[in-house]
C-alpha cells in the first residue's frame, strides 16, 4: 500500500507554537565575530554588542547557585531574547573570576543540543593575536549541567532565588522583595553593566513565564532528538508511535495485560531489570509513551514529565514541570511525530496512517498561557487507522491475542 502520512495544519502549527528550526538571527559565533572585530576592553563594553532583543528580555536572579555571584543589590541578569535560543548571563559583582565573564547557553538547532560557553574578561588572545574562542561545554559547566548539558530552571512560578518567584509579576511579590527590586531598578541606569539592560517590551506576560515556556520548547526538541537517535528506536519506534497516538483512541484498541507483560519482558532484556523497574516506579500503571521516553532517551528521571499517566509526576530539572512541563512533553511528542525517522518507519511498514496535529483555532504566537496551549496541542488519529496500527503492533512484537 502507498503510505498516507498527512499532517493537517502543519504550517499553522509552526507559526502558532514555534519550535524554531532556524537560528533567530544571532548566535554565539556572531557574538565572537563582533568581539574579534571590536575588541571590547571590558565586560561592560561587550554587553553593548548583544542585540537589543536580548537586552530587553531578561529576568534577574538574586540568589543563584551558579558560578556567578548574585545578591539583592547585584543580581545575576539572565537575558533570553524573543525565543531563548541564545541565553546570556552576567553580574555587576566583581568579587570572583566568574563574575568577570559572560556565560552563554545556546540551543544548536542543527544538532538539537544545548551548548554552553564562558567568555572571560579581559579577553584572552591566542599565539596569532586573535581572540581565543572559548571551549564548547567546558568541564566547569558540565559539572552542574550534565554531560549532555541542559538548562537548570525551576518549576514555574516557583523559581527559587529569582525576583518575582511565586508571583506572576513584581507588584504581587512580597513587599520586601518588591522594595528591593524597585531600589535595584532605580539604581540600574547608573550601574556599570546593568546600564546595558533595556526596558522590557512585553508587558502582558511576565519575563519568568516567557523564559520558562521558551526553555521548554527547546527542551522538547532535545528530548525528541534523544528518543529518535536512540539505538533502540528501530525496535521500539512502532510501539512508541502507537502509544503516542492511542491516548486519543478507544479502549478496545488498548493492549491487554498479557500483551503488556510480554512487552515489559522485551524492554527488560534490552534495558536491564533495574532501569525498567525505575521506569515502572516512576510512572505507575499501564505501559505508555512516558515509559518509552524514559527508557529510550536515557534522560534522568527528573528530565521526563510523566503526563501520560493518571498519576502524573511533576518534574523540574530542565523545565519539564507542571503545566509548562505538559506543554514541553506534548511538544516532544509533536517533534517525534513530525520527524523523518517516524515517516521512514511508517513507510517501511506500508501502513496507511492518517493523523493530524491540531493547534487550536484561536492559536496565537504571542500567547504563552501554558495550560491553554497544553489543551490545544493534541494529536488525533482516526479509529480505523488506530485499529490498523494496533494490529501491526501485535503482529510485529508477536503479542498474540
Amino acid at each position: 500500500m502507498i503510505l498516507k502520512f498527512i499532517l493537517i495544519a502543519a504550517a499553522t502549527f509552526s507559526l502558532a507554537y514555534p519550535l524554531p528550526s532556524v537560528a533567530s538571527g544571532f548566535d554565539f559565533d556572531q557574538f565572537m565575530q563582533q568581539i574579534e572585530r571590536t575588541r571590547p576592553r571590558t565586560l561592560d563594553q561587550a554587553l553593548a554588542l548583544l542585540p537589543e532583543s536580548l537586552r530587553s528580555n531578561y529576568t534577574l536572579i538574586q540568589d543563584s547557585h551558579g558560578l556567578q555571584s548574585s545578591s539583592h543589590e547585584k543580581p545575576r541578569a539572565v537575558l533570553f531574547g524573543k525565543d531563548a535560543q541564545v541565553i546570556a548571563s552576567f553580574t555587576a559583582d566583581q568579587g570572583k573570576e566568574a563574575d568577570n565573564t559572560i556565560e552563554i547557553m545556546q540551543f544548536n538547532s542543527g544538532k538539537n543540543v544545548f551548548e554552553f560557553f564562558t567568555v572571560p574578561f579581559p579577553l584572552r588572545l591566542n599565539a596569532d593575536g586573535h581572540v581565543q574562542r572559548p571551549e564548547t561545554n567546558p568541564g566547569i559547566c558540565l559539572t552542574c549541567h550534565g554531560s549532555d548539558p541542559a538548562p537548570i530552571w525551576g518549576k514555574y512560578p516557583a523559581l527559587p532565588g529569582v525576583y518575582a518567584s511565586n508571583s506572576h509579576e513584581m507588584r504581587s511579590a512580597p513587599a520586601e522583595e518588591e522594595s528591593r527590586f524597585l531600589n535595584f531598578m532605580k539604581q540600574q541606569p547608573q550601574v556599570q553593566r546593568y546600564r546595558r539592560l533595556l526596558p522590557q517590551k512585553d508587558a502582558e506576560v511576565s519575563p519568568n513565564q516567557r523564559i520558562s515556556v521558551l526553555i521548554n520548547r527547546w527542551s522538547a526538541r532535545r528530548a525528541a532528538n534523544r528518543l529518535l537517535s536512540s539505538p533502540h528506536f528501530r525496535k521500539y519506534g512502532l510501539l512508541m508511535i502507537y502509544e503516542l497516538l492511542s491516548r486519543s483512541g478507544t479502549e478496545a484498541n488498548s493492549l491487554s495485560p498479557s500483551q503488556q507483560a510480554r512487552l515489559w519482558r522485551f524492554l527488560e532484556s534490552d534495558f536491564g531489570s533495574s532501569q525498567t523497574l525505575r521506569a515502572r516506579e516512576f510512572v505507575p500503571g499501564d505501559l505508555n509513551a512516558a515509559h518509552l521516553y524514559f527508557l529510550l532517551t536515557g534522560l534522568r528521571r527528573e528530565e521526563v514529565c510523566a503526563v501520560e499517566a493518571a498519576q502524573a509526576v511533576g518534574c523540574s530539572y530542565d523545565g519539564f514541570s507542571g503545566d509548562e512541563g505538559k506543554v514541553a512533553y506534548l511538544l516532544s511528542k509533536t517533534v517525534t511525530l513530525h520527524s523523518p525517522a517516524v515517516a521512514s518507519l511508517l513507510r517501511e511498514t506500508s501502513l496507511e496512517l492518517t493523523f493530524r496535529l491540531r493547534p487550536g483555532s484561536d492559536a496565537d504566537s504571542s500567547s504563552l498561557e501554558m495550560p491553554r496551549i497544553a489543551d490545544q496541542i493534541t494529536s488525533e488519529v482516526t479509529a480505523p487507522d488506530l485499529e490498523k496500527l494496533h494490529s501491526l503492533v501485535v503482529k510485529s512484537y508477536r503479542l498474540g491475542n
